[in-house]
């Protein structure tokens, strides 16, 4: 009881304050002040609190005595009557003499940016110009002041009515105050040509700069004045441009346009621009825009490649015929439009015949679909369709006449490599081709491996938000089912074979924790059947544990542990099987991010998982990356970049001594060599790995 006593006597005696302040009197024509009383007093205690504190200790003292501690009654009895008469002393103090702020108040005109500063007298009086406000009066519309102490807490509101001093606002608006005028943002604005910085020949483009008033008064009859420093030909710039008026604290932004004429030279321009202020003559500080003016460089439309997706055109059925238009210039196409127009005895099915691509950069391609139905009275050994493609200017567009075997198998299209006379920019892929060669020139072999078991996973579709889609994963996994069957020999009742796969998946084909017997295990003949595992999809790992795990379509990235398959699980179940040999094709990387981001939420990029370290000594394994690698896609091949170069490799491509057999050495050497030297144009990196017997013969032919 004794220490509440103190305790609540020390909490009473604290000082503390009232702040408020009230209005005196509203402006007039005379006095055109608003005029506000500061007032600070101390917060009083109720006087019950006392007279309770006092009977309080009184009867606990009389109990204490009755209960024989005759000295602790005496010390609450002397602690009550302390503590009252401390609440009772605090209610009666006084504030000093110099209790008003010597800083100023600050006030704030409410939908504006400005602040200014007043002091009050020693008296408390605060006197508040409202001519300070004048640059911002608009008839009828009142003014709205918020107060603030010098110890930045509100003191409240105050609204003016303007109408009453309405001559006076007039009168000290009228340039009373300079303006300070400063160029906030300068830019050669893009979006009126293409995206570099030069000024090239018949282009437009815009100068924007945004100016800002910070004065006290009104910038009115502004000139924005453009002058060359250097000569210059064919650029149209206009030399002045006129500004009404930029209010106080308003920023406005000014656009310069800016042309050149189709016979512009290469040249450097220079240009000076100034905000001109008439009246005060408050200029602001003047900028030096320099740029570059390109020539003329001519576009070139071309008919990259063309393609029939039933590889044929028969008469009396009907075709899907897909043609990519490239252009190969140096020089932005205009307006390009393409039109197809197919024989007598051919019918047109598409939807639309004429196609509207726009501009068309240097290197930029379009892709036509369209479906024919030839006649069966269609008598030609070819078929003929023209082609014609529009540019702006006529001198570009061209007539093209398309010829297709009939009744013949139509070769894949011829690729085109384009290389630049002058210094290498940054790898742009080019066109697509139609028809992927990996995919259709997938070579038969002798080979035949009837024991062989095979498990293929590609999962492109993820269900979790934060996860992008792989997307070509799907037809990574059906591909390389083609290349099992038609060159490694594989049964197709043989191979198990998923697309975007579930955890439950993964336990039943390759087992869980405490069984490692699953699908694969079953399929199996012991010590007679190869098996060959590719995945290709999202890996990830566990931030804690730094342990890898396979990401199943429903995962979740930031649970792995819980929702991934484990790799030491995979890993640890696969060297209970008991086959001839294990081949492991992992097209996935393990580091927590991927082509659009990270794959866990609010994670910086991780130290990936090394996937060598879990793999038992009877295994082959290729894993597409590093550990602190991403998997890269090649979207002109439509596969990921790893997966084509391992399928062009098997393909023949890997036979470096020509003696037509593959080891897991040249297919190591070949998929290296290809995929870095890919991946650094596209400006990273990606280091497949491989650990096994290189000595060991995939493919023979």
């Amino acid at each position: 009881m004794r220490y509440f006593l103190i305790i609540l006597l020390l909490i009473n005696c604290s000082i503390k304050y009232i702040e408020k302040i009230e209005k005196v009197s509203e402006p007039n024509n005379q006095e055109p002040y608003l005029t506000l009383k500061y007032q600070k007093s101390f917060k009083k205690i109720p006087y019950s609190l006392p007279i309770l504190t006092t009977i309080s200790g009184i009867g606990t003292s009389i109990f204490l005595k009755s209960k024989g501690y005759v000295m602790l009654s005496k010390e609450i009895l002397a602690l009550s009557l302390l503590s009252s008469t401390g609440m009772v002393g605090y209610n009666m103090r006084k504030l000093p003499k110099d209790f008003i702020p010597k800083e100023p108040f600050k006030v704030k005109l409410e939908g504006t940016d400005y602040i200014t500063s007043f002091p009050c007298d020693d008296k408390g009086f605060l006197k508040i110009n409202i001519l300070e406000f004048a640059p911002f009066y608009k008839e009828g519309i009142n003014f709205k002041l918020t107060i603030i102490s010098p110890e930045n807490k509100n003191l409240g509101s105050f609204s003016v009515n303007t109408e009453k001093i309405k001559d006076k606002l007039v009168k000290a608006k009228m340039r009373k105050y300079p303006p300070e005028l400063i160029i906030t943002s300068f830019s050669f604005d893009a979006s009126t040509g293409d995206k570099d910085m030069f000024l090239d020949a018949d282009e437009k483009r815009r100068i924007i700069l945004t100016i800002k008033n910070k004065g006290k008064g009104i910038a009115e009859d502004l000139e924005v004045k453009i002058t060359p420093i250097n000569q210059f030909s064919f650029v149209n710039i206009p030399r002045s441009i006129k500004i009404d008026n930029i209010n106080i604290m308003e920023e406005k932004r000014i656009i310069i346009p800016i042309s050149a004429e189709k016979e512009v030279p290469n040249q450097e321009l220079s240009l000076k621009i100034e905000v001109l202020e008439p009246y005060f003559q408050a200029d602001a500080e003047p900028v030096i825009l320099k740029f570059e003016t390109r020539k003329f460089e001519p576009p070139n439309l071309i008919l990259y490649d063309k393609g029939v997706e039933e590889g044929e055109i028969v008469a009396n059925k009907s075709a899907n015929i897909s043609l990519v238009i490239y252009n190969q210039g140096k020089g932005r196409a205009e307006d390009v439009e393409c039109e197809v127009k197919v024989p007598e005895g051919v019918k047109y099915l598409g939807e639309v015949s004429k196609f509207y691509f726009g501009n068309m950069e240097p290197m930029a391609w379009q892709k036509i679909d369209f479906p024919i139905f030839v006649g069966a009275r269609y008598k030609e050994d070819s078929l003929k369709i023209n082609l014609i493609i529009k540019e702006k200017r006529e001198e570009f567009s061209k007539n093209i006449i398309l010829s297709f075997p009939l009744n013949k198998p139509i070769k894949r299209p011829k690729e085109i490599v384009f290389k630049g006379k002058e210094e290498m920019g940054p790898y742009l892929p080019p066109p697509p081709t139609l028809t992927v060669d990996v995919d259709v020139n997938i070579p038969k072999t002798n080979m035949d491996n009837p024991y062989g078991v095979a498990v293929i996973i590609g999962n492109k579709l993820y269900e979790h938000k934060d996860v992008p889609n792989v997307d070509y994963a799907d037809n990574d996994a059906r591909i390389v089912k083609e290349y099992l069957i038609k060159t490694l020999g594989y049964k197709e009742d043989n191979i198990i074979f998923i697309l975007n796969g579930k955890k439950s998946d993964f336990d039943k084909v390759f087992g869980t924790e405490r069984d490692y017997k699953g699908q694969l295990y079953n399929y199996v003949e012991p010590n007679k059947s190869d098996v060959f595992i590719y995945y290709s999809g999202h890996g990830a790992p566990d931030i804690e544990t730094k342990s890898g795990y396979f990401l199943p379509v429903e995962a979740d990235p930031n649970y792995v542990k819980i929702t991934g398959y484990p790799l030491e699980t995979f890993f640890k179940n696969l060297s209970q099987i008991k086959a001839r040999s294990i081949t492991v094709i992992i097209d996935a990387c393990f580091s927590g991010a991927s082509e659009r981001g990270m794959l866990i939420a609010r994670a910086s990029p991780l130290t990936g998982v090394v996937i060598e370290k879990e793999v038992k000594e009877n295994i082959n394994l290729f894993s597409s990356a590093k550990e602190d690698e991403i998997s890269s896609w090649y979207p002109e091949k439509n596969h990921s970049l790893f997966t084509y170069y391992f399928l062009k490799g098997i393909s023949g491509d890997a036979d470096l001594d020509k003696n037509r057999e593959i080891s897991f050495g040249e297919l190591k050497e070949y998929v290296s060599e290809n995929v870095s030297k890919i991946a650094r144009r596209l400006n990273r990196k990606q280091t497949p790995q491989f650990r096994g017997d290189e000595k060991k013969i995939i493919v023979k032919y």
